[in-house]
């Protein structure tokens, strides 16, 4: 990597980007997760879509707005935009009376529908692939453990105990107990016992 190449994380994705890229990649870092910029993308692309009328069929477009709704926003807004973009596609063709029959106009929506689903559902799977990648990257390296005091140094050199450490890079919640062992160092030999 070049010294002028800054290493960024969009979503789940690692990317490194030029430096005189880091205006363009904070617009779209503040910009993506927002829901309304899936829903003006899709109305553009729907507006466009009626402008060209029966000739042009821009409804695949509505696979940018679906998809990157699926990867960078919760799965609900992703469907909710798979069918809201063919239903308005419908209700456009509906409107306008081609000469294509309505029935032929519904089925392609249903199409449209189902190729928009499985879209969003890959997306969202590829995410959490690559999110359960990461995570498991995380757990597999070694830890620098104190001997002493046990607390785990992280990745700015800070000091953490263990069941902070845990806590904020899994999705695990540490409990406390005592093993039978230190309950008897800790407690004596008659810890325990129904005597």
């Amino acid at each position: 990597m070049s010294d002028s190449a800054r290493h960024r994380s969009v979503g789940p994705l690692e990317v490194d980007l030029p430096a005189g890229q880091s205006s363009l990649y904070r617009a779209l870092q503040s910009a993506l997760p927002k829901p309304a910029t899936y829903l003006l993308l899709g109305l553009g692309i729907m507006l466009l879509d009626f402008l060209t009328g029966p000739f042009l069929l821009l409804f695949m477009l509505y696979v940018l707005p679906v998809g990157l709704a699926a990867w960078f926003t919760k799965g609900r807004l992703a469907y909710a935009l798979a069918l809201l973009f063919p239903i308005g596609s419908l209700l456009i063709e509906i409107g306008l009376e081609h000469l294509v029959p309505v029935h032929y106009v519904v089925l392609n929506a249903m199409i449209q529908i189902g190729v928009l689903a499985f879209l969003v559902i890959a997306c969202r799977t590829a995410r959490q692939n690559i999110e359960l990648k990461r995570r498991v990257k995380l757990l597999e390296t070694i830890l620098p453990v104190c001997m002493g005091c046990r607390r785990i140094r992280d990745e700015q050199q800070n000091w953490q105990p263990l069941e902070v450490y845990v806590t904020e890079h899994t999705d695990s919640v540490v409990s406390h107990g005592v093993c039978p062992d230190c309950a008897k160092r800790l407690y004596g030999a008659d810890f325990g016992s129904d005597a």
